[in-house]
């Protein structure tokens, strides 16, 4: 196994900022593989933070202190009845830290998760914590070659507001489109023990029904935000094909609820989480105007639903054209069209007893060429990947809206690891650090830094958007540049550690970590 090593040229601490802002660098080290190969941000505490790196089938655990420095590499191996194992995500219980691994057996036709504790800087052995029968599911797979596949044979983990319950759902749903829909659900407590688990059978059919987000709450019940499609006779034009509902899944129950919403107001998206008290569901997204026979989203709602009464109540608010400008064409906003292509991101509860989601416009595009070779055109495909604006709306306790504030940004990649955004929140203020294509325009306000390559027209920038303790947009900075950094600011790999953001920036074989402190 060959050594990670540093690149003497850059052993010192370098910094890029621009305004009143500030990134510390660390040093410049070097791994092998491409630029996002086997390369995992295990999680840190006050004094260290850890790394995996897995070129072929072997793992090295890195450990850093907050100067960058490589304290110590250590070759660890993850393996289960004979396999070696790939981790697939760490989750930072209140208790403990485990790295988390999924697997298909073919053999008892199962998922099964698998985890091992870390603790004091070492992995404890793994073990298998769950296991549950899996139907596998029937896709077209290839030019319309049709077969079976496991690629779905694992699911997301959610973690409750107090880190005392993990989650993971699991569509368990056959190839037949008419059978009714089934998941399998896995509720873990703090220890990654199970607390509870089972397969709930919906009275739906698979093709009409399909989950849109889950959540767990402080008590271990799972929440699924779904949309059910409408029958031919409900459906209205210019409005979404779908409904909306909320269904509350226990040990012993199952209760579903239609997210209804005052006047002319329907739901066409939107995203849940529990409130430090777990008794309340908060559900947040957008709206279109059921008069409105026109284009996008015109407005946000807020709900909450009382699991122990079952009250739901909800409010609606319209956008200004104000808020749309920049969004939409000007000549759209004139005919009252709305916006397009945001999906919800998070949810973040305030000091104060208010909240916020935050939403950003994402889409991608296919790009397909043809070549000729040997008298034969041969296609070739290119996924662009774009995360643009996002909207941040601030509700108060009551559920009133406070404000939305707007972040305006512009970038597209064919790496999806080097879009969108990360979020660190202290002081009940966000912090957003995101990659920006600017214009020729844009360049020159900001001083003509340069991006990456340093094109012309447009560059890499790496800007942070503060949003104030009252739901405002504080400042936007850019905190480096591509030209500077000579690599991209990946947000997937940066993480907060208390009043610590750490960054990373990777080049090909190289990667870099910085610190910007929270304020």
């Amino acid at each position: 196994m060959k050594k990670i090593t540093v690149l003497l040229a850059c052993l010192l601490l370098t910094s890029y900022s621009f305004g009143q802002m500030q990134v510390k660098w660390g040093p410049v080290y070097k791994k092998e593989g491409g630029m996002f190969s086997s390369f995992y941000l295990v999680g840190g505490d006050e004094k260290n933070y850890y790394l995996i790196m897995r070129p072929k089938k072997e793992n090295t655990l890195l450990k850093y202190d907050y100067n960058h420095k490589l304290v110590s590499e250590t070759p660890i191996t993850f393996e289960y009845n004979g396999d070696n194992l790939i981790l697939k995500e760490f989750i930072h219980t209140k208790a403990k830290t485990f790295g988390i691994f999924t697997s298909y057996d073919k053999k008892g036709n199962a998922f099964t998760v698998q985890a091992a504790e870390f603790s004091s800087g070492k992995f404890k052995p793994v073990k298998e914590i769950a296991r549950q029968p899996y139907l596998v599911q029937y896709k077209f797979i290839y030019f319309g070659v049709s077969g079976y596949t496991d690629a779905d044979a694992t699911g997301g983990f959610v973690m409750s507001a107090d880190s005392s319950h993990v989650a993971t759902i699991q569509t368990l749903s056959s190839k037949e489109k008419s059978q009714t829909d089934q998941i399998s659900i896995i509720v873990f407590d703090e220890n990654m023990q199970v607390k509870w688990q089972k397969i709930q059978d919906f009275p739906y059919k698979d093709s009409k029904f399909d989950i849109q987000d889950f959540v767990v709450s402080n008590n271990g019940d799972v929440y699924l935000a779904a949309t059910l499609d409408k029958e031919r006779k409900e459906k209205e034009k210019g409005l979404p094909d779908y409904k909306y509902k909320i269904l509350r899944i226990s040990k012993d129950g199952y209760k579903d609820y239609d997210v209804s919403l005052s006047g002319n107001n329907v739901v066409s998206s939107a995203g849940l989480f529990i409130s430090p008290n777990s008794e309340e569901v908060r559900i947040g997204g957008f709206t279109k105007d059921r008069d409105k026979d026109t284009d996008g989203n015109n407005g946000t709602f807020f709900s909450t639903l009382n699991a122990s009464t079952g009250v739901f109540k909800s409010q609606s608010f319209p956008f200004s054209p104000t808020l749309l400008e920049g969004l939409i064409k000007e000549k759209d906003i004139d005919k009252g069209d709305g916006i397009r292509n945001f999906i919800i991101r998070n949810f973040v509860t305030f000091s104060d007893g208010s909240f916020s989601f935050i939403a950003e416009e994402f889409y991608i595009r296919q790009i397909t060429t043809y070549t000729y070779s040997n008298g034969r055109s041969v296609p070739s495909t290119k996924t662009y990947y774009y995360t643009n604006e996002i909207l941040i709306p601030r509700f108060n306790a009551d559920g009133t809206l406070r404000n939305i504030a707007k972040v305006d940004k512009d970038f597209g990649s064919q790496s999806s690891m080097i879009t969108s955004y990360s979020l660190a929140v202290y002081n009940d203020k966000l912090y957003l650090l995101y990659n920006d294509a600017k214009s020729r325009n844009e360049k020159k306000e900001a001083g003509n830094k340069g991006g990456l390559f340093g094109s012309a027209k447009t560059g890499l920038y790496s800007d942070l958007a503060v949003i104030g303790a009252n739901g405002e947009v504080e400042s936007i900075e850019t905190l480096f540049t591509g030209a500077e950094t000579e690599g991209f600011y990946v947000p997937s790999y940066t993480h907060q550690y208390g009043d610590r953001l750490l960054i990373n920036n990777m080049k090909g074989k190289e990667y870099q970590f910085g610190t910007f402190i929270l304020k």
